[in-house]
């Protein structure tokens, strides 16, 4: 080890020898900083985690947003109008029954099956709240013959069927809020 001291190429000041040693010692130490730790790539692995669902969550407001406005357009006077009806007899005949059900086909295919679901629902809550029915269907049914045909043909031309997606939303498909991320 003395010999290999004295073999060694001197440096021109002695305290250069601590400074270079102090600089390999503190590059490694910022080395060793800049490596990724558990804690680091378990951040980055979340931060995609919240932007894929901030993204998602974007996606459903928007998607909410466009089938409101669009169920607002579902005109349902005439439906209402028939489960009116219902009311002025003691039993629904077949025929009216089929209205009904013509009627609502109409908007479905009209305006796609979301937002004239929602219209539809919102009707039948609402129709016979005077009496205190909550549930229009229900009521109908229940006055209605027990048996009886009918089908699509009875309905006559229905309108040309509305979009099934406009601008990215699907008016077939109801948006489900997106689940956040774990933590």
């Amino acid at each position: 080890m003395i010999t290999e001291r004295l073999n060694a190429p001197k440096l021109p000041h002695p305290r250069l020898e601590w400074l270079l040693l102090a600089a390999v010692v503190g590059a490694g130490y910022l080395a060793f900083q800049g490596m990724p730790s558990d804690r680091a790539r378990t951040d980055a692995v979340s931060a995609v985690e919240d932007s894929a669902y901030a993204a998602k969550l974007k996606k459903y407001l928007r998607d909410s947003t466009v089938l409101d406005s669009l169920t607002k357009l579902v005109q349902t006077d005439s439906l209402y109008r028939l489960y009116r009806q219902a009311l002025q007899s003691k039993n629904v005949d077949v025929n009216l029954v089929a209205q009904v059900w013509c009627e609502e086909l109409r908007l479905t295919t009209r305006h796609g099956i979301i937002p004239a679901d929602r219209a539809i629902n919102r009707l039948r809550d609402t129709v016979y709240r005077d009496i205190g029915v909550h549930d229009a269907f229900d009521y109908l049914a229940s006055r209605a013959p027990d048996e009886g045909h009918f089908n699509s043909s009875v309905c006559g031309e229905l309108p040309p069927p509305g979009p099934r997606v406009i601008d990215g939303t699907s008016t077939y498909i109801e948006p489900r809020r997106p689940a956040p991320p774990r933590k």
